[in-house]
């Protein structure tokens, strides 16, 4: 995660101090958006399967395949959460780490859009939202995910 983070990273720097334009800014918005997202998803991940591994578990959502419905359930092994997990998608992992605590609820609105966003990553799409757009979206999901670090960070203090 610490790699794909430091990409994402290196490639806002290198855009934005290039002053990239039009299609490549595109691209590299495009690249961090995902990069973002998939450091995001490992964090939840990482956190829930410490907490099911831990009995740091909240509910019952955790034990279905669709938490809201609590249809199709799941059959962990408390010893080794990470099977099971990676089965998981993006939107689940962000509905049971709000369920557990593991992020705030404003935090899981804005992990949503940068799901929304990654799973959304055209270029037909990005070229439509011009120049300015470009950086509010990179800045937006560069703040998702330090505050994604933190805040699984601040969970897990709490809960070893």
């Amino acid at each position: 995660m610490a790699q794909v983070f430091y990409g994402a990273r290196w490639i806002y720097k290198l855009g934005l101090a290039l002053l990239t334009k039009n299609e490549e800014r595109a691209a590299h918005v495009r690249a961090q958006i995902v990069d973002y997202a998939s450091v995001c998803e490992g964090l939840l991940s990482f956190s829930i399967a410490h907490a099911i591994r831990r009995s740091h578990t909240v509910g019952t959502a955790y034990g279905f395949t669709d938490p809201d419905v609590q249809a199709h359930p799941i059959t962990w092994n408390p010893a080794s959460p990470e099977i099971t997990l990676s089965k998981r998608n993006f939107w689940w992992l962000i509905r049971i780490s709000r369920e557990f605590g593991i992020v705030n609820p404003d935090l899981a609105t804005d992990l949503h859009w940068l799901r929304e966003e990654r799973n959304s990553v055209h270029l037909r799409r990005f070229a439509a939202v011009g120049q300015r757009a470009f950086i509010h979206q990179s800045k937006h999901a560069f703040r998702i995910v330090t505050r994604t670090i933190s805040q699984t960070r601040t969970w897990k203090a709490t809960h070893a």
